[in-house]
């Protein structure tokens, strides 16, 4: 095909002018906000490249189309399906439609499919920032599009946020572990990009030192969310010359990578090894032993999220923005008991490495 007859895409205009495409639609169709600055650069290279917009496209864009976007980590987490059943019962009562968009963790993924929602018209997002993402909520928040961040916070962003108090139920979790007798008390914990991790570390570390338990880097282990890390550091963990009395993990996913890794090691829970979990994993009150969790509310999160996002489209809620954290709730069940005794802790000492 002859380059003469090559239609340029806003997405091209975007690239040269070394803005969003979101941008170049907001500065042609005439909607939204952006600063007479980059207005008149936009439209600049726009001539410069010969772009001509769909009119059709760009009056519909105009109109309302009751429609938001879901933006989440891992779909495949259930915690994470849970807020999106939350959000979407939520905006169904409202008559909007929700798109749901998995960023597998990746900012730059993030960041293109809130690209992509924009150019679909939705009239905002709940968002779980993805793990070193966040950044793009600063350009959504410039650009006066409304959007509730979820689960996870962003630092110095002045958003409306729904959360759980992660610092407190990684502290109730860790304090009953000391209570029980456990002074080593490993930790799985996930990316300390993300603001959960930071938290739920926080709170582990305060149980220890209020209770003049030392704080042993060899037992603090993770730096993602998925169960393949849980597992290849659980193992760590056990193969240690010092291993653990009792494992922490600092969510659902995590959880199921220690069990599979105590498993495969032929340790028993509690008989061997006591674990808490962060998030019920979605077996724990069925499978033996049971699960002690702090259970977050992961559809009330949702739905609350959405119910702010929608008061925003509407013009109604409040000036202020607002920080909703919600309160975890401590489950004991029976995956601990107290520590064996000093002969015994040691029970993987002979497989540490050679």
């Amino acid at each position: 095909m002859s380059s003469i007859n090559k239609r340029i895409t806003i997405k091209e205009v975007a690239k040269e002018a070394k803005v969003s495409p979101s941008t170049v639609g907001r500065a042609i169709g005439g909607y939204g906000y952006v600063s007479g600055q980059t207005r008149r650069k936009i439209l600049k290279t726009a001539k410069k490249l010969n772009y001509h917009p769909n009119l059709l496209a760009s009056n519909f864009r105009r109109q309302k189309t009751h429609t938001i976007g879901l933006i989440i980590p891992d779909i495949t987490n259930p915690f994470f399906t849970t807020v999106a059943r939350g959000v979407e019962d939520q905006a169904r009562k409202k008559q909007f439609k929700v798109f749901v968009c998995s960023t597998d963790e990746d900012p730059d993924i993030e960041k293109e499919y809130i690209d992509d929602l924009i150019q679909r018209r939705v009239e905002g997002f709940v968002i779980a920032p993805s793990t070193g993402g966040g950044k793009h909520l600063f350009n959504l928040q410039s650009d006066k599009i409304k959007f509730v961040v979820v689960d996870r916070e962003v630092k110095n962003l002045k958003a409306d946020t729904v959360h759980s108090d992660n610092v407190d139920g990684a502290y109730r979790l860790t304090n009953y572990l000391i209570k029980l007798g456990h002074r080593r008390i490993g930790i799985i914990n996930g990316a300390m990009q993300t603001s959960v991790a930071i938290q739920r570390f926080t709170g582990y570390k305060k149980a220890l030192l209020e209770s003049n338990v030392p704080i042993v880097d060899a037992l603090v282990k993770g730096n993602d969310w998925r169960m393949e890390g849980s597992y290849k550091h659980t193992m760590e963990l056990l193969t240690s010359k010092f291993p653990p009395t009792a494992i922490f993990a600092a969510n659902n996913i995590l959880g199921v990578g220690v069990l599979r890794a105590l498993r495969e090691m032929g340790l028993k829970v509690p008989t061997d090894m006591s674990v808490v979990c962060f998030d019920d994993v979605p077996v724990a009150s069925l499978m033996y032993p049971f699960l002690t969790v702090v259970a977050q509310s992961p559809y009330t999160m949702g739905k609350l999220a959405a119910q702010i996002l929608l008061e925003r489209i509407s013009g109604q809620g409040p000036a202020e923005r607002q920080d909703i954290v919600l309160k975890p709730n401590f489950i004991i069940r029976e995956s601990c008991r107290p520590p064996r005794n000093s002969g015994e802790i040691h029970i993987l000492s002979g497989m540490e490495d050679k």
